[in-house]
C-alpha cells in the first residue's frame, strides 16, 4: 500500500529561507532600478531646464534666473536637495542624485551638464565632472578612490577594506592623510575629489569605541570629533 508523504519541517524551512532569499534580492534590485529611474530624470529635468533658460535670456543677463527657476528645480528635486546660483553674466544649478548622495548633477550657462560633486555655496560654474561612485575602479590620482557614499564609522571601516580592485590594500584614511589630501585638493580653488561634505577618517579619538575625527573643507581645512554612528562621506585611500 502506498502512503503519501508530505513534507518535513526541515525541508520546510529550506524553502522558506530560499523564497525569503530571492525576495530580498528582487527587492533590492527594484529598489537600485527605481532610484536609477530617479537618476535619469533628475538629469533629463535638468538639462531641459538648462536649454530653456538659455532661450530666455536672449541678452546674457542671469541675476534673477534663479528665482525665475526655483520652482521648477524643485519639482525636479523632489526630495533631493537641489541648489542654484547666478551672476550677472552666469549661472549653475545642482540636483543631488538618488543612487549616490555623495554626488551630484550640475547644469550652468557654459554648456556643463555632468556629474559632479557639491558645488560651492556661491559658484555659478559646474564643479568638474568624476566618475561614478563605487568602487575603486573610478578612482582619480594618487591613490583615493571615489565617493563611496554616506555612511556610520564602522560601515565606513569596513567598506574600504572590502575594495578588492587594484589588488587591495584600501582603508580609511588617517586624519593626516585627510587633512593633506582635502588642503591639496583646494590647492587650486576648487575641489574636484573633495566637495563640501564631512569625511569620516579612520583615526579614533583615543581609541574610543564612542568617537572618531573627521576633516571638511570651509576656506580651509577644518577637523572635529563626532559620534562613530553619525553618517559621513567616505572616500578610501590606498
Amino acid at each position: 500500500m502506498k502512503t503519501n508523504k508530505g513534507f518535513t519541517l526541515i525541508e520546510l524551512l529550506v524553502v522558506i529561507a530560499i523564497i525569503g532569499l530571492l525576495s530580498s534580492i528582487v527587492l533590492a534590485s527594484l529598489g537600485s532600478a527605481r532610484n536609477k529611474g530617479k537618476d535619469a530624470a533628475i538629469k533629463g529635468g535638468l538639462s531641459s531646464l538648462r536649454s530653456e533658460v538659455e532661450l530666455n535670456a536672449s541678452d546674457g543677463n542671469y541675476t534673477n534666473i534663479c528665482d525665475d527657476i526655483a520652482a521648477k528645480l524643485a519639482e525636479i528635486a523632489g526630495d533631493s536637495v537641489s541648489d542654484c546660483n547666478a551672476s550677472t553674466s552666469s549661472w549653475a544649478a545642482t540636483v543631488q542624485l538618488v543612487s549616490n548622495p555623495s554626488l551630484y548633477w550640475c547644469v550652468d550657462s557654459q554648456g556643463a551638464s555632468q556629474q559632479t560633486v557639491a558645488k560651492g555655496p556661491n559658484d555659478t560654474v559646474c564643479p568638474e565632472a568624476v566618475a561614478g561612485g563605487g568602487g575603486a575602479g573610478a578612482a582619480l590620482e594618487s591613490g583615493w578612490s571615489a565617493l563611496q557614499g554616506d555612511m556610520d564609522w564602522d560601515t565606513a571601516v569596513s567598506t574600504c577594506a572590502a575594495i578588492t580592485e587594484d589588488g587591495g590594500g584600501w582603508g580609511l584614511p588617517t586624519i593626516e592623510e585627510l587633512r593633506q589630501g582635502i588642503a591639496d585638493d583646494w590647492a587650486n580653488g576648487a575641489g574636484v575629489r573633495f566637495g563640501f561634505a564631512n569625511y569620516w577618517s579612520s583615526t579614533e579619538y583615543n581609541g574610543s569605541n564612542a568617537g572618531a575625527w573627521y576633516a571638511y573643507w570651509d576656506d580651509s581645512v577644518s577637523v572635529n570629533l563626532d559620534d562613530k554612528t553619525n553618517s559621513f562621506s567616505v572616500l578610501c585611500v590606498r
